[in-house]
């Protein structure tokens, strides 16, 4: 397997090549075949780690904290990727990378509401402020909606979910560009105690074109429909705060991380109906349904925070966060394929490359024997077959049998009368 994760500690990223079953936690476990350190142009730092990182084809993309957006190409020279262009966007956080190669651009989004759309070709790019009529909120996550050109969804603190359309068709120029707020969702109703629920986006997903998922940061998932201004469910998956998602099973499933240990698969479809129970002083217990958790990647003693999943053509899943470890998962099973340390936090990871198919070794022909050949081996049998026989034979007549011993012990008898 060949893995790309980013060295948040040094500001580099780390290249994996391991084959399946490598573990370097077992003192005789297998290592990797080698762990190279890349992206070491602009100058690596702390202070401009990678958060996040795309391919395109033979173009890596890395969004640097201090925003930084970087392009290198693949193709290693002296044994690392070398630097195409970086750009200084802004100053600001930064919380997505978008992948819109397939009309030639990326998108990078930062917490002050800020996107900058940048041209592959060119790397000219253009800024784009979300309009606001009240005090500006934070953003936390940006993503596309694969299903509708020119679409986006984002959210944040207290930021609740909002549709923005970029264009109408598909651009042919930076300058095409524009924002419009086409939908604002609305925050789920009071609970039980009739207390409002806050509000604190952290990732969304569409799961269609007019439907999403997004999680939040006091531990809940909820599914939204666009002909709606609230979210059609609100499931309580447990009291940390939820850091990552990807998608499975064509969206009928959902692999979620928290601030603690947990990596589990989710079903979208299947229900727990008592799978959450809320104590309260008038009516008791209360139990809620939730999703049904199908299992947990808990194989390798996950611990801390999984900032980064990958979700691997539907095979593997990779996994990276403060623990230093790189995982790797089957996908089905849940059984754990590759751990590995890298000795640094991870924020995020690609997986580029399988482990390679090992072409079996060609057959050696064998001669046909003669009939004078066929002969010789055949007395030789023979005469092995004969040299067994005595051997057998030795061996039967050194065996005590019952009737043996008694014509001895009367022998014996015999000689002292005598």
């Amino acid at each position: 397997m060949r893995v790309l994760v980013s060295s948040d500690e040094t500001g580099l990223v780390k290249e994996i090549i391991c084959t399946k079953g490598t573990d370097t936690s077992k003192k005789d476990g297998v290592k990797p075949e080698s762990i190279n350190k890349l992206c070491n142009q602009p100058q690596a730092s702390l202070r401009a780690r990678v958060l996040e990182m795309i391919q395109i084809d033979n173009q890596l993309v890395t969004l640097r904290i201090n925003g930084d957006l970087c392009f290198y190409d693949m193709t290693k020279e002296d044994d690392d990727f070398k630097l195409i262009k970086s750009l200084s966007l802004c100053e600001d956080k930064p919380v997505s990378l978008v992948n819109y190669s397939r009309l030639g651009y990326v998108i990078a989004a930062f917490e002050t509401n800020k996107i900058f759309i940048v041209d592959l070709k060119s790397y000219k790019h253009k800024e784009l402020i979300i309009p606001y009529t009240k005090k500006v909120k934070p953003i936390v996550t940006f993503v596309e909606n694969p299903y509708k050109d020119g679409e986006f969804a984002f959210g944040g603190e207290e930021n609740d979910v909002k549709i923005i359309k970029l264009f109408d068709k598909p651009p042919k120029s930076l300058s095409k560009f524009t924002i419009e707020v086409v939908k604002t969702f609305r925050n789920v109703p009071d609970n039980h105690l009739d207390l409002r629920v806050p509000i604190s986006i952290k990732g969304i997903r569409f799961l269609e074109k007019e439907k999403f998922i997004t999680v939040t940061k006091y531990g809940q998932l909820r599914i939204y429909d666009m002909n709606n201004e609230r979210p059609l469910n609100d499931f309580k998956i447990g009291d940390k705060p939820i850091i990552q998602l990807t998608l499975c099973n064509n969206n009928s499933e959902v692999i979620l991380s928290d601030t603690t240990s947990l990596i589990g698969k989710y079903s979208l479809t299947k229900f727990d109906s008592n799978a959450t129970k809320i104590n309260t002083a008038t009516s008791g217990t209360l139990k809620r349904p939730s999703l049904k958790l199908l299992g947990k990647y808990s194989e390798g003693s996950n611990t801390g925070a999984t900032h980064a999943i990958h979700n691997f053509e539907g095979k593997y899943v990779g996994c990276g966060g403060l623990d230093r470890y790189l995982r790797i998962y089957d996908l089905e099973s849940r059984e754990l394929v590759v751990k590995a340390y890298i000795g640094t936090q991870i924020s995020s990871l690609i997986i580029l490359e399988d482990d390679k198919v090992v072409e079996e070794p060609p057959k050696k022909t064998v001669k046909k024997r003669t009939v004078e050949s066929d002969d010789e081996d055949n007395d030789e049998s023979d005469e092995s077959e004969s040299d067994d026989n005595d051997i057998w034979d030795q061996l039967l007549s050194n065996v005590k049998t019952p009737q043996k011993t008694q014509q001895k012990t009367q022998l014996k008898k015999k000689q002292r009368k005598i």
